[in-house]
């Protein structure tokens, strides 16, 4: 969907500029592209957004935190790796919230999955104000040294890992925001199909709360069938073509030093989504 986004920017705004895709399985091969006179700039997907960084010259104080960039421009004396990923995720639970799960400092996250993009994730809830954070990924020793790295950025920030996603957990106070990192389809097989770590309704709050995905395929994740189903004590269902949509935005920007045109832009993401689904 990024090009699609992009694009529609560019084109809207009567910018002369294009987004293309580029495929790699080494990172080092990225450098000749950065190196191009017509570089100007640039998103970085999965597996890349930490092993990017050490050939950039600059990396901005958010992204050094997380320990991930997902977005490259260039800068006088060389190159610099942002993070839009977090700011995305912050604009949508925020934007999701209401009076009656507002955070406080007993709120509770729970944070699935241990890779770059958690990372953002952790951030963003940590930007939020909420403190008390729970994470599960099915390799331990990664989510282990996720949370060993994170609890180091503040006194109060409390990041748990949990062995599983059996009910109930650990704490009195049910999660009111819930953030899926990881793939929501297996693509090991011919036929793919839905990953499930566990997830049950038990571990949505009754308060209500915020599920956001950040996969985009399927639509409708396992996460976001559960917001559903327990919509009626206030949880919102964040899609993750949103989350997609709202990094892109601050990529644009970044980029162009321009708004983008975020309605029109919207309009053809989703009638390309939708087609696609």
């Amino acid at each position: 969907m990024s090009p699609t986004l992009q694009n529609t920017g560019f084109t809207t705004l009567g910018l002369p500029h294009k987004y293309e895709l580029y495929e790699t399985q080494n990172v080092v091969d990225v450098v000749a592209v950065m190196k191009r006179s017509t570089f100007g700039g640039a998103s970085v997907t999965i597996p890349f957004k930490r092993d990017i960084m050490p050939l950039l010259q600059h990396i901005s104080r958010d992204a050094r935190v997380i320990g991930a960039i997902n977005t490259i421009l260039p800068i006088h004396g060389g190159l610099s790796g942002e993070n839009t990923d977090w700011r995305a995720i912050k604009t949508c639970i925020v934007r999701s919230l209401t009076l009656a799960n507002a955070v406080t400092s007993s709120s509770t996250a729970l944070v699935l999955g241990a890779g770059g993009t958690s990372r953002a994730a952790l951030y963003a809830l940590y930007r939020i104000g909420v403190v008390n954070i729970f994470i599960y990924n099915r390799t331990r020793q990664k989510a282990l040294s996720l949370a060993e790295e994170f609890n180091k950025l503040d006194p109060v920030f409390r990041v748990e890992v949990l062995e599983s996603l059996a009910s109930p957990l650990p704490t009195r106070t049910p999660p009111t925001i819930i953030i899926s990192t990881i793939p929501a389809v297996s693509t090991t097989s011919s036929d793919p199909t839905q990953i499930d770590v566990g997830l049950s309704a038990e571990l949505f709050s009754a308060a209500g709360g915020v599920a956001v995905e950040l996969a985009y395929k399927p639509r409708i994740t396992r996460l976001l069938a559960l917001a559903e189903q327990k919509k009626h004590l206030g949880w919102v269902g964040v899609e993750g073509i949103e989350v997609l949509l709202e990094q892109g935005y601050e990529q644009f920007k970044l980029w162009t030093g321009r708004r983008a045109p975020r309605r029109a832009v919207r309009e053809k993401v989703l009638e390309i989504y939708e087609s696609a689904s």
